[in-house]
């Protein structure tokens, strides 16, 4: 039973990733830059989350917590092993990670270099499902880690809640 609640809370997230996902696409597309998602699982797994190689996540969190949750690794079932996700899924050479007011832009690199450094400790989420570390944003911006910090203008289109 156990097993299915997390299934279902996977699926859940899943979908509210893919919405954000459009919203981003959506956001980069005013800006000039054109990205077409892979939709399947064989596809996001081998090349990434899209041809530009950009893993888009969205974290719901940041406003209230001050942390950017940087994921390393997932999965779907607690029968099921910890798989590379996140920084380290396919080939991707960029992250983007945002809420409903902003994302912040990551050569993957930078990242996986943070996440080698050790200073930020690796955690599973509560739902045992996620493995990442908590980087906190004023580090991010004292250090310049990302690429770009985006502040989304106030548009027609709602971004996803």
């Amino acid at each position: 039973m156990g097993e299915s609640i997390v299934s279902d809370y996977y699926e859940k997230q899943l979908a509210v990733g893919q919405e954000y996902q459009d919203f981003i696409g959506d956001i980069l597309c005013k800006r000039g830059m054109t990205i077409r998602n892979y939709t399947s699982r064989k596809y996001q797994l081998n090349k990434g989350e899209n041809l530009i190689g950009l893993e888009i996540k969205h974290d719901t969190q940041i406003s209230v917590y001050g942390n950017l949750f940087i994921e390393v690794a997932e999965r779907r079932d607690l029968c099921m092993p910890f798989f590379p996700s996140g920084i380290y899924a396919g080939d991707s050479i960029l992250y983007l990670i945002g809420d409903k007011e902003r994302y912040f832009l990551f050569a993957t690199n930078t990242l996986r270099a943070i996440h080698r450094s050790g200073k930020y400790p690796v955690i599973t989420i509560r739902r045992n499902t996620s493995q990442g570390f908590k980087l906190p944003v004023s580090d991010v911006r004292e250090n310049l880690w990302m690429v770009e910090e985006y502040v989304f203008p106030n548009t027609d289109s709602p971004a996803p809640a």
